[in-house]
């Protein structure tokens, strides 16, 4: 089954030997793409029998030029994200449709996520991103606070059927992690097995078809 990595960041994304470095562990783990957060064009020779996605994220200070921002920005790029950072972000994001995903990746977004959010991104069929990078880099009192954070916003995210998209956050290729090692990591935040599992194969190729279809056209 198809599986991708939609959260990729290079340090240098003009040096093509990290990104080939990129696609060539990631290939090996199983991956079918990845999206990198860059708005430069990627080399011809990267993308053939391979999908690489350009991606962007905007943090916002606030919600009220969200909207403007998300439609000067949305052709730049493959997948427009916002980082869910506040609740009128989160509640503003869920409804705009040049936003392809909200991004929530430490104990600052998570905190926001109430009832509220959930049902709202929910009911817009609006793809939460959960990062998982906090987990893998994080150690001791500052992991155990992130989990309990994941955990409770979790639990909103599952009770209101969210379309849920788990991610890495990798900065360096040997940062990318397997299918199973993303599922063990998921476990610490709360997520159902089931909903994990959903999670990075069903919801990441719905979302893969729907950003091909963008490219192509």
């Amino acid at each position: 089954m198809p599986f991708y990595d939609f959260h990729v960041r290079l340090m240098k994304p003009t040096i093509t030997a990290s990104l080939s470095r990129f696609c060539t562990i990631a290939q090996k783990l199983g991956y079918s793409g990845l999206a990198v957060e860059t708005t430069t064009k990627f080399p011809e020779k990267l993308c053939e029998g391979y999908l690489l996605f350009r991606r962007l994220t905007l943090s916002l200070p606030n919600a009220s030029r969200l909207k403007f921002h998300a439609k000067k920005n949305r052709n730049k790029t493959d997948l427009l994200v916002i980082q869910g950072n506040t609740k009128p972000i989160c509640l503003a994001a869920s409804s705009v449709s040049d936003v392809d995903m909200v991004m929530f990746r430490d104990i600052k977004d998570f905190g926001v996520v109430d009832s509220l959010v959930a049902r709202s991104l929910a009911n817009e069929d609006m793809p939460v991103e959960v990062c998982l990078k906090g987990l893998i880099q994080s150690y001791g009192p500052d992991r155990s606070r992130l989990m309990r954070s994941m955990a409770t916003a979790m639990e909103h995210f599952v009770r209101a059927k969210c379309v849920i998209i788990t991610t890495s956050g990798a900065t360096a290729p040997l940062e990318l992690r397997a299918p199973r090692d993303l599922i063990a990591l998921t476990f610490l935040a709360n997520i159902p097995e089931d909903v994990a599992k959903q999670s990075m194969f069903d919801n990441a190729c719905a979302l893969a078809e729907v950003i091909k279809r963008r490219v192509t056209s």
